[in-house]
């Protein structure tokens, strides 16, 4: 868990996404024990999660920075050849970069706009996506960051998923605060 603080929180914005030269690489370079991982429907090689908090006393502004890189096994399984990100009132996907690569090569690079949106009564939102030509082997990266409107009192509970249901390489967790917290 790292966390970091400063005296007065700017808002950090950035995007992180993997070039595809360095997926390709990640990729073609991986080994899969087949005895080991028979029983799942992908490998997580990186999950990511940063939360942010920036702001001044009157003002607040809270992102969610969100990162999984896998690699898929069972590609017929929904959950590893779609994506689906839902938000609640007041919140939004502000940017979201996707790659797939096939193991013959052939990528898809997907953003924000190629998401299917879906809005509900009560304020909720969830962006969709159907990948194409996902195989056995594919390396899927999916980037996004959520942020909700800015408002006068910050969140102070985060559901944050530490147990995956896959193998997980690496999992990194980052929390970030002003220091007069």
């Amino acid at each position: 868990l790292l966390s970091s603080c400063a005296p007065y929180a700017e808002r950090n914005v950035y995007f992180s996404f993997t070039p595809e030269d360095s997926l390709r690489k990640i990729r073609d370079t991986y080994t899969i024990d087949k005895e080991k991982t028979a029983r799942y429907d992908a490998i997580y090689l990186l999950s990511e999660e940063r939360i942010d908090h920036a702001g001044g006393r009157n003002r607040w502004y809270f992102q969610e920075h969100h990162k999984l890189r896998y690699i898929v096994l069972k590609p017929h399984e929904e959950w590893v050849s779609t994506f689906k990100v839902s938000t609640k009132k007041h919140s939004s996907l502000i940017n979201a970069m996707i790659s797939v690569i096939s193991p013959d090569g052939k990528t898809h690079i997907y953003n924000r706009s190629d998401l299917h949106f879906e809005s509900s009564s009560d304020g909720s939102a969830t962006w969709k996506l159907a990948y194409a030509d996902v195989q056995a082997g594919s390396l899927i990266e999916e980037s996004y960051i959520i942020e909700t409107e800015p408002f006068k009192a910050p969140p102070l509970s985060h559901d944050i998923r530490l147990q995956p249901s896959v193998p997980c390489d690496k999992m990194v967790l980052q929390y970030n605060v002003p220091s007069w917290w």
